[in-house]
């Protein structure tokens, strides 16, 4: 690969960066990497090293824009390692079937740079298609906890209503028990804002420029053809659409 970019130096504290075209263009060019079992590329001079939260997503515009992967985090961390991580990790969603080199070409990716989450005194008290919402609640009758989130696109692309977002949310925590008025003034929420952008495999082209070798052959048992293991995260995730388990999360 031609790079030609150094590593990211930190950004002034307290700040947090918009979401730029760099970011999706180098998740694309990682996961190419990936697939094809080359070191990951440095990160862009041009990507400040902020701690915050991303998701990142891919979806393949050769099938109506079908969605191939969604994961964010849960927690801030330094966006560049994020970056790195999400992009690889969007790809092997276990909702879906892991993106394959093959399928690169017809990906859009796109990256989502979440605002730090700001507590609500009530679960409606946010703007439709402005903040994405963050709720968290103990089960009535148990200890059982859940949490699950929706980013600020969602209720846009859906048309869904706040009440209905915020059922829908508590469905996708997991929870089966009936919504009763006492289970919504016991939850704790929080919304937060986001910028988005999204890059297609020929934007990223046009920023990085290969010559590619071919991609390297897996055996079954995980193992690359000259012995080393490939590399596999396992799911630890929460979930797209809303539903939280660990240090991930999925939209």
């Amino acid at each position: 690969f031609f790079f030609g970019f150094h590593q990211a130096t930190m950004a002034p504290h307290g700040t947090l960066p918009h979401a730029t075209w760099g970011m999706s263009t180098y998740c694309l060019c990682v996961l190419d990497c990936h697939l094809r079992g080359l070191p990951l590329p440095p990160v862009p001079e041009g990507i400040p090293d902020f701690s915050c939260r991303i998701f990142v997503s891919y979806h393949n515009h050769s099938k109506h824009n079908t969605l191939r992967g969604c994961i964010g985090c849960v927690t801030s961390s330094p966006l560049c390692g994020l970056l790195q991580e999400y992009a690889v990790r969007a790809a092997q969603d276990s909702r879906f079937p892991s993106i394959s080199l093959h399928e690169l070409p017809a990906l859009t990716c796109e990256v989502n740079v979440l605002s730090p989450n700001e507590p609500i005194d009530h679960c409606y008290d946010w703007e439709s298609g402005v903040h994405g919402l963050v709720l968290e609640f103990t089960a009535p009758d148990s200890d059982a906890s859940y949490s699950a989130e929706y980013l600020p696109c969602v209720a846009a692309e859906t048309g869904w209503g706040k009440e209905y977002i915020v059922e829908s949310l508590i469905q996708k925590a997991g929870y089966d028990g009936p919504i009763t008025p006492e289970l919504l003034q016991s939850l704790k929420c929080w919304r937060y804002k986001s910028t988005v952008v999204s890059s297609t495999y020929q934007d990223y082209l046009q920023v990085y420029a290969p010559p590619l070798p071919e991609p390297r052959r897996t055996t079954s048992n995980g193992l690359s053809c000259n012995g080393s293991r490939s590399n596999r995260h396992g799911p630890n995730e929460r979930t797209p659409n809303g539903h939280v388990s660990a240090p991930h999360a999925r939209r």
